[in-house]
């Protein structure tokens, strides 16, 4: 293996493709940066996916942990929507850009620019 000490190689992939045999651990090294367990040296910054967004960011390690972060996590292409944390984010709201999108819906009124019509 390229990786040895990969934890996720040790793992059942989440993003796996059950019917693939030829390619068990699809999000390693596939263009894409996934970050979590991925975004590791053990695992070769996701087999070089992330080199370009962990050099954008000022904490690689919150890129993929299932929190939406807004900025450079959200908005640089190299960073995948922060590891897919915020796809549907996106998806709920294209044209929506602040600063920390978690707090969008979270039951407070935050203002602007929380508070407008894209959001």
């Amino acid at each position: 293996s390229k990786y040895p000490d990969c934890p996720v190689l040790k793992l059942t992939d989440k993003m796996h493709i059950p019917n693939d045999p030829s390619n068990p651990f699809p999000a390693l090294g596939n263009g894409v940066c996934d970050g979590g367990i991925f975004n590791t040296k053990e695992c070769g910054w996701d087999d070089g996916d992330c080199l370009e967004c962990n050099a954008l960011v000022p904490k690689p390690t919150k890129i993929g942990d299932d929190y939406c972060d807004g900025g450079l996590y959200i908005t640089a292409p190299a960073c995948n929507a922060d590891g897919n944390d915020c796809s549907s984010f996106i998806s709920e709201f294209p044209e929506c850009e602040v600063p920390e999108p978690e707090r969008i819906g979270n039951g407070h009124c935050d203002g602007l620019p929380y508070f407008s019509h894209a959001c």
